[in-house]
C-alpha cells in the first residue's frame, strides 16, 4: 500500500515493516525483540545498523500496527505498556523530524475491531505534543482469497485495495 500512496502523491519514501511482532509483544506473547527495539535499526536484527534519520527528511510518517501486540485481548498492563512505546516511537519521530511532522495511524485489514478503539485513542493520548495525527483506516474482505497471501497478509491486489481506501482520507485531511 505504501507503494501505491508515493506513486498517487508523487512521494519518495522510506519503508520500515516488521511482520509478526508487535510494539510491546507478538501474539505469543514474547516481548523480546519487538519494533520498540527495531524501529532505529535500518535491518530490524542487526542491532548494528542504525537508522539515520537525517539521510530522509520525512513530511509524513504512516505507522500500520496489526494485532500482534494485543493477542487475544488488551490487559490493563498492556495497555499501558502499549501506549508508553507508541509515546516513545511519536517522541523518536519528533525529535528526528520536528513539529511539522504529520504521523498518520492507519489501522489495517488484519486490526481486530477490538484493538481499533485503543488505536484510535491515540491522538487524543497525545495531543500535548503539539502535532499532527489522523487516524485513517482501511479493510479488507477476508473471504476475497485474491487480497490475501502468505498467513493472511495483503497481495499486490489487497495492497492496491488499501492505498484506494486510503487516499482518498488522505487527500481530505492534506487539503484541510
Amino acid at each position: 500500500w505504501c507503494s501505491h500512496l508515493c506513486d498517487h502523491f508523487n512521494w519518495e519514501a522510506m519503508v520500515h515493516s516488521y511482520s509478526c511482532m508487535g510494539l510491546v509483544q507478538d501474539s505469543s506473547g514474547r516481548r523480546t525483540n519487538q519494533i520498540s527495539e527495531r524501529r532505529t535499526r535500518i535491518l530490524g536484527t542487526d542491532e548494528t545498523t542504525v537508522f539515520d534519520f537525517s539521510t530522509f527528511p520525512a513530511k509524513y510518517v504512516f505507522i500500520l500496527i496489526g494485532n500482534n501486540d494485543f493477542g487475544f485481548g488488551i490487559s490493563n498492563q498492556l495497555r499501558i505498556s502499549f501506549m508508553k512505546k507508541m509515546k516513545e516511537m511519536i517522541e523518536t519521530i519528533i525529535q528526528n523530524y520536528g513539529n511539522d511532522i504529520h504521523i498518520f495511524l492507519v489501522d489495517g485489514p488484519i486490526m481486530a475491531k477490538r484493538h481499533i478503539e485503543l488505536f484510535h485513542s491515540i491522538p487524543t493520548e497525545f495531543k500535548d505534543l503539539n502535532i499532527t495525527i489522523s487516524n485513517i483506516s482501511c479493510e479488507l474482505d477476508f473471504d476475497d482469497k485474491k487480497l490475501f497471501g502468505c498467513q493472511n497478509h495483503p497481495t499486490e491486489k489487497g495492497h492496491q485495495s488499501m492505498a484506494d481506501q486510503l487516499i482518498p482520507q488522505i487527500e481530505k485531511i492534506l487539503s484541510n
